[in-house]
């Protein structure tokens, strides 16, 4: 598997999904539709490797692998951007929202801290000072249900256990 293989497979049988907000932002899913699961996992496995998550569905008799977290479309893009022919502009554009999102939304409630390294790095301090997540927003202007995912997955539950039984109160 690779990500020639990939691009061809998804100028084919892809597709990109665009939502639009009234807040006037997109989000964006990828999908990929097919027969045979068989390809599909082995491109979900494929997509792991590069820590982007995906998932397989039964969808009206087909099975449709999905991707919906911002980054792991931005990255997938970025990945084909080059390789795609009949799907080639869709994907620049897609990019070129995305990634100036990314750089408008630097410390906003919708912030992507997996591409943001500096909000990323910020949130991970405050919190490990013993800041809660309602303090970490009030401070940041990251949502609360971001950094609450956030913190989840960068930090996983055995981590979040020892830090929240080390304070002495508990986090709002």
């Amino acid at each position: 598997m690779n990500w020639d293989y990939i691009a061809g497979f998804f100028d084919g049988e892809g597709c990109i999904y665009k939502r639009k907000w009234k807040s006037g932002h997109n989000n964006y899913s990828l999908s990929i539709t097919q027969n045979d699961i068989a390809p599909l996992v082995a491109i979900k496995d494929f997509l792991a490797l590069s820590s982007i998550t995906s998932t397989i569905l039964d969808y009206k008799g087909h099975h449709r692998l999905m991707i919906h977290s911002q980054p792991g479309v931005l990255r997938m893009l970025s990945e084909l951007k080059d390789k795609c022919i009949v799907k080639h502009q869709k994907i620049e554009d897609a990019i070129t929202n995305l990634s100036s999102r990314e750089l408008r939304q630097d410390n906003s409630s919708y912030g992507y801290l997996s591409v943001n390294k500096d909000a990323r790095d910020r949130v991970v301090d405050l919190w490990l000072k013993g800041m809660g997540v309602k303090k970490i927003s009030e401070e940041t202007g990251i949502s609360a249900g971001i950094l609450q995912g956030f913190v989840y997955r960068t930090l996983g539950t055995a981590k979040m256990r020892e830090v929240f039984n080390a304070l002495p109160t508990l986090r709002t």
